[in-house]
């Protein structure tokens, strides 16, 4: 409802009705009282969208606004535009929603037991005919990753009308133009009815996420509703609530091989906390698919996801979330066989992935680092090193050219110190094919970049009497290069880097293996609980 009476100081400024409650119904929202504040020119709820009521358009489901239920605490039911932020607020406290709570399903495991779902499993099976186990060797391994979270400062965003009747969106922080199909589905507008205007920056990408379609949707469907120019401010806007890029996952496999270490049959089961409406989670689970499609030629691959519900936001990740959870359940499957066979890593590795460029300008970096390791390891007894070799294989499809599409490989070295309790990361190199024929620099900054976000994530804990250990997870020394393919079928540059980051993972699974008689502190990864 808009009141066209109103006077108007440009831009409009924003302010949410959120929900109290994890679950509740929504019985009824009374807006009388705060559309007479003055300076208070519309206040919009889910009935005001002109379209569908979902931010992700064919991407995912993610409501805008609440409608019959408030699904996870912090959610907007209604949005107030006035002329400034505190006219905004004050209509906020005179906005009365009457709610009906209800009991909330709170994380994957209650999830899991009361069999709260989305929808019916999915499954995928790369053969369709009887698979033959027999003669082959099995490892089970069992994932528990916790949920990723991330808190970023996005700026703002504008949006105002324009002269088809449409809206004009500007920002300096997102690729504007990938979102659009979703904007026109929830404004009910034709894709040239959104203009975009992002920064002129091009050193580095824009963000692409899909956890901003919030913000963008917000402000411009403020702006097609009150003809106006609105700005919206992301610190007001997530004030409270979390952004899940990834919800909990429990992953089981079963992965069977042969006596050279070849895996010929690799069996999971994902249970992923979507959230309260499924958000983007498909594209994670691409992503897992995506890993474990390398062995497909060779290997019989089967996957079953559940979409598990609960009352939290709807899970906002990508692609890339998946390809890591993937690469993480892959290598330490690799791992395992290689105890089994007694083998090193490295050539079970090679066995079951294909290695290209990166890898093999590495290798003889690995050999030249583990002779020093072994040297110092045998020298020291309560400071122990590790080196690992790490290799990451996301092209689209092979051919027979060794390395032929989009491959990166990584070279990391830790110590930890018992008697100082601490935790190191004293050398990171790492390598990676792109599909970018411009500027050298400009991909290497980016990959960098991408690598620490990866670091940041693994988030690693120690704990030895009560007292955190002490940990630098920012490498003494660090060296990337990037190497330029043209492939235009690659994936992107950032996915590669970002999870080549787990080379610092295992290398420190190594470090913790050479101790003989274990490591005497206990350690614990926030990321993972895996056995």
């Amino acid at each position: 409802m808009v009141d066209q009476n109103k006077n108007n100081v440009l831009p409009l400024e924003l302010a949410y009705v959120q929900s109290p409650y994890e679950y509740a119904e929504i019985v009824s929202i009374d807006t009388s009282e705060a559309i007479k504040v003055p300076g208070v020119v519309s206040i919009i709820t889910a009935n005001d969208i002109p379209g569908d009521n979902n931010i992700l358009g064919s991407q995912g489901s993610c409501e805008l606004l609440a409608e019959k239920f408030v699904n996870y605490q912090g959610q907007i039911l209604a949005i107030v535009v006035a002329e400034d932020i505190k006219i905004a607020n004050e209509a906020v406290s005179l906005i009365e929603v009457d709610y009906k709570p209800l009991p909330p399903i709170q994380g994957l495991l209650e999830a899991i037991d009361f069999d709260s779902k989305h929808h019916e499993s999915k499954e995928f099976n790369s053969i369709d005919n009887d698979f033959n186990d027999q003669g082959l060797d099995f490892v089970d391994t069992d994932h528990w990753f916790s949920e990723n979270i991330s808190t970023v400062d996005l700026g703002s965003v504008t949006a105002e009308p324009n002269k088809d009747g449409g809206v004009h969106i500007r920002t300096a922080n997102f690729n504007v133009t990938d979102i659009a199909p979703s904007l026109a589905e929830l404004l009910s507008l034709n894709e040239t009815q959104i203009f975009t205007d992002s920064s002129d920056c091009d050193s580095f990408p824009k963000v692409t996420q899909l956890r901003y379609n919030q913000i963008l949707g917000i402000a411009a469907l403020s702006s097609l509703i009150t003809g106006k120019k609105i700005q919206v401010v992301s610190r007001t806007l997530f004030n409270g609530i979390k952004v899940i890029n990834c919800g909990e996952v429990k992953i089981q496999s079963r992965v069977g091989f042969d006596s050279e270490g070849k895996i010929i049959s690799f069996d999971s089961n994902l249970k992923l906390d979507c959230g309260s409406e499924l958000g983007s989670s498909e594209l994670i689970f691409l992503g897992f698919l995506k890993v474990l499609k390398k062995l497909e030629d060779e290997a019989r691959v089967t996957a079953n996801f559940d979409h598990c519900k609960t009352n939290l936001i709807p899970n906002m990740g990508t692609i890339q979330e998946g390809v890591w959870l993937g690469l993480m359940v892959l290598d330490d499957v690799i791992n395992k066989i290689a105890v089994k066979i007694s083998e090193p890593v490295n050539e079970v590795r090679k066995k079951n992935m294909a290695t290209g460029r990166p890898y093999r300008r590495l290798e003889k970096i690995y050999s030249k680092k583990l002779k020093e390791v072994n040297a110092f390891n045998d020298k020291n007894e309560s400071t122990k090193k590790s080196v690992y070799l790490f290799n990451v294989d996301l092209s689209e499809k092979l051919d027979d050219k060794k390395g032929e599409g989009m491959n990166g490989a990584a070279v990391a070295e830790v110590e930890v110190d018992v008697i100082n309790e601490t935790l190191k990361l004293c050398y990171s190199n790492f390598i990676q094919e792109y599909n970018w024929t411009g500027l050298y620099n400009r991909e290497r900054s980016i990959s960098i970049t991408s690598f620490l976000k990866g670091l940041d994530r693994l988030s690693v804990n120690h704990f030895s009497n009560s007292e955190r250990v002490r940990n630098n997870l920012f490498p003494d020394e660090l060296l990337c290069d990037v190497i330029s393919i043209n492939d235009e079928s690659s994936t992107t540059s950032m996915t590669l880097s970002y999870c080549l980051s787990l080379s610092v993972y295992f290398a420190i699974l190594e470090v913790i293996r050479n101790f003989d008689s274990g490591l005497p502190l206990n350690i614990s990864f926030d990321i993972l609980n895996t056995s």
